[in-house]
């Protein structure tokens, strides 16, 4: 059974070369790296007390977000400041996220056998800790987690709130803890890619989130600036 042009169709090619690469007349082909086509941020703020308040206490000072240093660049994770009273506390919290989108064009009609997506990051300003109360008394940790999801609905630069997004099926993890070290991320992709590529699914790009329980009522931070997204893909090309 030869992997010839009649089965060089994004359907027949699906079943006849990604699944039994190794028993039809296929090669692999590693495709140029794709970069992203827009890049934006959003910043989600929340501010509020907990405990028992009375309503003369007064509110915590809004904290400045942290501004990415360029139009290329985004900010990912969170920025949360609790104040602690006798039975009131005061919290304010900033949630950083940045979107990224791929054009994929050109794919229509292909099998990726491979598509790992690398974002570079290099650290903000602001310390990377988390403290919560224990039995014990404060105890601070790095357990700064960030999602790695796939946007579903169209979005424009430059605005605040959140991205819509549904995790992604992959083979590898799409959840990472972001620290001090970390200088580079690779995800596999490669299922959310030929999606795209088939037309099975609407292209909206990625989101580079927080986790959303860590936004909460402790004094956290967890930022970094990320940049250079870009698409590492592999095809399946079939020998004449």
């Amino acid at each position: 059974m030869a992997c010839n042009k009649f089965y060089y169709s994004k359907f027949k090619l699906f079943f006849y070369c990604i699944i039994a690469l190794n028993l039809v007349a296929c090669t692999t082909e590693t495709l140029p790296i794709r970069e992203s086509v827009r890049i934006a941020g959003k910043d989600g703020f929340v501010r509020d007390r907990f405990g028992v308040c009375l309503p003369e206490l007064g509110r915590t000072p809004i904290i400045d977000p942290v501004i990415p240093a360029s139009d290329n660049e985004f900010i990912a994770g969170y920025n949360n400041h609790v104040i602690r009273g006798q039975s009131c506390h005061k919290q304010d919290s900033f949630a950083y996220s940045g979107a990224f989108l791929f054009n994929m064009s050109g794919l229509e009609d292909k099998v990726i056998t491979q598509a790992v997506l690398r974002i570079d990051r290099r650290n903000t300003n602001v310390p990377i800790s988390v403290t919560r109360e224990a039995r014990s008394g404060t105890i601070t940790e790095n357990r700064c987690r960030l999602m790695l999801e796939a946007i579903t609905r169209d979005w424009e630069p430059g605005s605040s709130g959140k991205f819509l997004s549904r995790p992604i099926p992959a083979s590898g993890t799409t959840e990472f803890t972001q620290d001090s070290s970390t200088i580079e991320i690779g995800v596999d992709v490669q299922w959310i890619v030929q999606q795209w590529a088939m037309a099975r699914l609407y292209n909206f790009g990625f989101v580079l989130k927080p986790k959303q329980e860590d936004i909460g009522q402790n004094e956290n931070t967890c930022t970094g600036y990320w940049f250079n997204p870009r698409l590492e893909i592999t095809i399946a090309v079939p020998e004449e």
